[in-house]
Formats: C-alpha cells, structure tokens, sequence
C-alpha cells in the first residue's frame, strides 16, 4: 500500500510539475563582527630606502674578532602623525643573518669573490643594546604625533683576516601597531 501510494504521488508530480510542496521555511541568524583600529603612523624617510653609509675601513687594522668599528652611523625612523589610539609599535628588523653571528645582518652576497669576507653589520639602539635580526624588540611606546626613534649600524669583525671588499647588506624594517 505505501509502494502505492508513492507511485500515484510521483505521477501527480509528473502531471502537475507546479505543484508546490509546502514545508517549514527556514531561517537563519548572520552575526557580524569587526573593529575600526585607530590609523597607524607614517614613516617619514621621504623616499622608500633609507641609505645609511658605514664608510671606508682599510683591512690590515681589523683584526681582533669581536672588535666592533666605532662610532658606527646612527639613523632615525621618523613616524608622523600616530593617532591617539596607538600606544606604541613592536619593531622587526630582518634580512640575512650572518652566519658566524647569527644575531647580526651578513653582508650581501657573501660567497661573490667582490665583497668583503670576515665582517657583519651590527644593529643597536640609541643606548648601545644590541638588536637582534629577525626577531621582535620591546615595544616602543609612542605618543600621538610625531616620534622619532634613533637606531645605530656599526660593522663587527666576525672572523680574521677581514679580507677587502664590498661590505653592503640589506636591511628591512616591520612595524606592527599597538
């Protein structure tokens, strides 16, 4: 009798296919979510590179390894117009660290036979604390405005003899706000 009954409704379905089955309509709830973040702040260099020129050294004077080459450059990153929002920023410096001293920026194309062999680029703040490559500093607190941050690049000698050379590296700069 059900197999009847199926059948009688299918060819009612065939014969009549505008036939609306009614059923329970369904509904749903979206949830939306999201946050309006203050606006970050600019880096004022003026151009998207920042040179900093470490200068000449003549080869025959590096030879103690650690001897870090003094006064070494300082540079700035100038943020302008931080919003009242941001309480301070947590800053990456990454590149390609050097590897007898993997806490230091290598010089650029290290195996090229132009470019300096047994030297490294070390990266400290504006009281002398080394900063690490590729790993995350300490917050730095900003206020609303403008901030100035002062950073300091000086060669280091890794290994001797310091042979002459191209002594360039690259270096690149995260900004994560909080």
């Amino acid at each position: 009798m059900k197999f009847q009954w199926q059948k009688w409704t299918f060819i009612a379905g065939c014969l009549f296919p505008f036939t609306a089955v009614a059923g329970p309509v369904g509904s749903a709830v979206i949830a939306v979510e999201g946050n309006i973040l203050p606006s970050s702040c600019t880096i004022a260099t003026g151009k998207d590179t920042l040179d900093v020129n470490l200068g000449p050294y003549a080869n025959n004077t590096l030879t103690t390894v650690g001897k870090v080459l003094r006064p070494g450059k300082s540079f700035d990153v100038s943020l302008t117009g931080c919003n009242a929002g941001i309480i301070g920023t947590v800053m990456t410096f990454s590149g390609a660290p050097d590897s007898d001293e993997p806490t230091l920026l290598a010089l650029s194309n290290p195996d090229a036979e132009d470019s300096a062999k047994g030297l490294a680029i070390r990266l400290s703040d504006s009281a002398d604390n080394l900063i690490e490559i590729n790993k995350k500093m300490a917050m730095q607190p900003l206020v609303p405005g403008d901030n100035t941050i002062t950073f300091n690049l000086a060669y280091k000698i890794t290994k001797v003899p310091v042979t002459a050379g191209n002594a360039n590296a690259v270096l690149y700069l995260d900004l994560a706000y909080q």
